[in-house]
């Protein structure tokens, strides 16, 4: 049976977790659409459309590849053919639009980018995103005034200590940023967007930089209490995760919170193979309850509980434990 997400915030791992701040936030596209960002599937449509108008590709085809129901093959396809066409500026423009002009309006009033906030300007836990904005440092630049890191796994030489990983946001497929003052413009090829990428990132690839990556999830699932956002039981991340899942006893938890209308659906043949797959890798799974108040307002809700939860458990002092040579003790 599925447990409501409340259910965690009791849990001794999960307290102990954030006592010795080893909680990571795994943010998936369900937290960057709150403030206008495009999942998968709305990225494809995006850019479907762009390649029409464009021209680089004619209403039939747009038509036929909607149909494929498959956004990760239809962004692949339409990157091929948009660099085929020397319209990658272009391409450009429209992600900038996507992930950085459309985001900045809105992240300063979402509650879930404030509550984001308050857990990263404390290090109170990692967090880890597969979103390619970068909302979370402009509230520091902006609200702050503070200069934080940004770390990018297949990207950064070197992989940073566990002491530095919470000072930094780690961008798992790339980010994107359209400040002009960057010193490097962001571009599409920076992204993590084609499944040939994706592949790279978490399966087949075997050059130095993508080696790096799949240990540094690795190392990340032995030393942190991972929780998963934003996300669909059917996105690949999570399958990914359990592929990349180390056969040791000190690894630790990995929770799943989703909406409950998801959940339910059981006959959905990947969510009965999900639910086979967690159960036997120490993977929970949790339920938040969009039926009354819809599945917005219910995230909200679920990110500021766990943001409050979360600062309180971690300013509570640790008991004190003195341990004596037992050669020591006088019985007498």
């Amino acid at each position: 049976m599925l447990e409501d997400y409340k259910s965690l915030f009791k849990e001794v791992e999960f307290q102990d977790a954030i006592k010795a701040k080893r909680v990571c936030l795994f943010l998936g596209s369900g937290v960057g659409f709150n403030i206008g960002m495009p999942d998968w599937q709305g990225l494809a449509n995006s850019i479907t459309k762009f390649c029409l108008q464009q021209k680089i590709i004619t209403r039939s085809e747009k038509l036929n590849l909607l149909s494929l129901n498959k956004p990760i093959k239809i962004i692949s396809i339409c990157t091929e053919k948009i660099k085929n066409k020397n319209k990658e500026q272009e391409f450009n423009n429209l992600l900038k639009e996507l992930f950085y002009e459309n985001p900045r309006k809105n992240f300063k009033d979402s509650k879930i980018y404030n509550c984001l906030n308050k857990l990263y300007k404390e290090k109170a836990v990692l967090i880890l995103q597969t979103n390619y904005d970068v909302m979370i440092e402009k509230f520091q630049t902006e609200e702050e005034g503070l200069n934080r890191n940004f770390y990018i796994p297949y990207i950064n030489m070197e992989n940073p200590s566990q002491s530095n990983l919470l000072d930094s946001i780690i961008y798992l497929h790339g980010r994107f940023s359209g400040d002009s003052s960057e010193f490097k413009q962001s571009s599409y090829m920076d992204l993590v967007l084609s499944k040939e990428q994706y592949n790279r990132v978490y399966i087949l690839e075997n050059s130095d930089e993508y080696k790096r990556q799949k240990q540094f999830i690795k190392d990340l699932l032995k030393e942190f209490y991972i929780i998963f956002l934003g996300y669909s039981l059917s996105d690949e991340e999570i399958l990914q995760i359990i592929a990349n899942k180390p056969n040791t006893e000190n690894f630790k938890q990995i929770s799943v919170i989703v909406d409950n209308c998801e959940a339910k659906v059981l006959e959905n043949e990947f969510n009965k193979n999900y639910f086979d797959i967690a159960s036997n890798h120490k993977i929970k799974t949790y339920v938040y309850d969009t039926d009354s108040t819809g599945i917005e307002q219910s995230f909200e809700e679920v990110i500021e509980n766990l943001t409050k939860t979360i600062l309180n458990i971690s300013k509570e002092k640790p008991a004190l434990i003195r341990y004596t040579n037992p050669e020591e003790v006088d019985f007498g």
